[in-house]
């Protein structure tokens, strides 16, 4: 069961990362350093929050280390695949962020050449990367209470207070 204080957490972690979601995504035409260092924090916020809900692990780093030194405390734990795939797809979600923010032009363009979308089109994606991690975390009912509004991520049905 959930505490009062975690329930806090998540209910503060997850309108923190929508909200830098929506200004990142609504209110640029060019993603810098500066816009992936603000939806990386919301999901280094996220990820701690879940390795010490589930995992009862204080995550130190958002690096290759940690995320391999994660992913065996998950399979040691049996946690169960929608877990790990949650997890996962937080840390693909922060590597396709540091390829786009890329000062080396190659870099971010083979980043949006693996994920097959135009430069045009990768406010779209970034915001549906992120509502498909809500969901998920939704769906696997690592968050309390109702269900968090996942339209609500890059304005798509205004902005959480």
């Amino acid at each position: 069961m959930h505490t009062k204080r975690q329930k806090e957490n998540i209910n503060k972690i997850i309108p923190l990362l929508i909200r830098e979601t929506n200004d990142v995504c609504g209110n640029n035409s060019e993603f810098g350093y500066k816009e992936r260092v603000r939806i990386e924090r919301g999901l280094f916020l996220l990820l701690k929050f879940l390795c010490s809900q589930k995992l009862n692990y204080n995550l130190q780093g958002f690096g290759n280390f940690h995320r391999q030194t994660l992913l065996a405390k998950i399979v040691s734990r049996k946690c169960g695949a929608p877990f790990a795939q949650t997890i996962e797809q937080i840390f693909q979600l922060k590597v396709f962020l540091q390829a786009l923010s890329s000062e080396n032009s190659y870099v971010r363009g083979d980043a949006l050449s693996r994920v097959g979308v135009e430069k045009k089109n990768v406010f779209s994606l970034i915001e549906r990367r992120v509502r498909s991690i809500i969901t998920k975390i939704n769906s696997t009912n690592v968050e309390p209470g109702a269900s968090l509004d996942t339209e609500n991520v890059c304005g798509l049905a205004g902005q959480v207070s």
